[in-house]
């Protein structure tokens, strides 16, 4: 089994995020030698890693609002 000593967060854009964060937390478990005890520590370091690489590769969000007015027309009485 072969550790890796630093922490890349590289999501698979077709894969689940939740199945980015299980995968991502495993490697974080391996690389802590597979010591118990720090699981969640472990899902929410992997958690915030692929959420802020999703968020930094994601285009930016349109900052222009457009307004639409909706005019009531007139029923023939």
């Amino acid at each position: 089994m072969r550790k890796s000593k630093t922490v890349e967060a590289m999501p698979q854009s077709n894969e689940p995020l939740s199945e980015q964060i299980a995968r991502k937390a495993y490697e974080l478990y391996e690389q802590r030698g597979g010591d118990h005890g720090g699981e969640l520590d472990d899902w929410l370091t992997a958690e915030r890693l692929i959420t802020e690489t999703t968020a930094m590769e994601a285009p930016p969000l349109e900052t222009k609002s457009k307004v639409v007015s909706i005019k009531k027309r007139k029923t023939p009485r």
